[in-house]
């Protein structure tokens, strides 16, 4: 079995309100697609989303369209079968050119981006062929469940008290027992007062992380941790 073409679909739909993390105005969410068509008449599907799309939203896909362009020489005529050879042929490009393909060391964030959706539909095709699912090639199953945790409490302008009770409230009766809270934003004593806040919103039972990303110093982290450690933090 071959690969014989590699087609993309990009996805970006605008948010009701613009968010923010520490770092990001985030005005659109953005998706990658990716589909390998082979010889032996199947289909593989991949996605791909990262912070590169959620920070540049349609320019971040454009950029990655014209990467997947140029990279498709490396992937067409391949046996899917082949994910590791496949994959570091790719992953060279960030430092060096493969096969008359100039190196692509200065996009490394987006080709990895595109790299992600390749490798997805890949092994998509591998499950597909022998008619079995990707988690039982990966090693099979240690448990029936997983549990999943939501990231939310971005930062929005106009944002009231009582908005964070209410997204709280929204996550607790859609069954998470763990909440991702967005910090960095603010000085460290506001953010842990908003954190408090989430706390007594979702109750003792559920879990809370904090995401800063990358916006705090060391000095910085070591004081927000110290205000926050009251709120029981996961």
């Amino acid at each position: 079995m071959k690969v014989t073409s590699l087609e993309t679909y990009f996805l970006s739909a605008p948010l009701p309100q613009a968010v923010r993390t520490s770092t990001h105005r985030i005005t659109s969410v953005s998706e990658l697609i990716v589909r390998l068509s082979t010889d032996a008449g199947l289909m593989g599907i991949g996605e791909a989303h990262g912070p590169f799309l959620f920070q540049q939203g349609p320019d971040g896909l454009r950029t990655v369209k014209d990467i997947l362009t140029a990279i498709t020489p490396l992937v067409v005529g391949q046996d899917p079968f082949d994910t590791e050879r496949i994959w570091q042929d790719l992953f060279a490009l960030t430092y060096t050119s493969v096969r008359g393909i100039p190196t692509l060391a200065r996009q490394q964030r987006p080709l990895v981006t595109a790299m992600s959706a390749i490798d997805i539909a890949l092994w998509d095709l591998k499950g597909q062929s022998i008619n079995r699912p990707v988690w039982a090639l990966l090693g099979g199953a240690l448990r029936e469940r997983v549990p999943a945790y939501v990231t939310g409490f971005y930062y929005r302008d106009g944002e009231r008290p009582d908005d964070l009770v209410r997204e709280a409230a929204m996550y607790v009766e859609q069954g998470y027992r763990t909440v991702k809270v967005k910090v960095g934003g603010l000085s460290p004593e506001a953010d842990a007062e908003r954190v408090g806040r989430i706390r007594k919103a979702v109750g003792g039972d559920v879990a809370i992380m904090l995401d800063a990303n990358q916006g705090w110093n060391l000095p910085t982290a070591v004081r927000a941790a110290k205000l926050c450690a009251e709120h029981d933090i996961f």
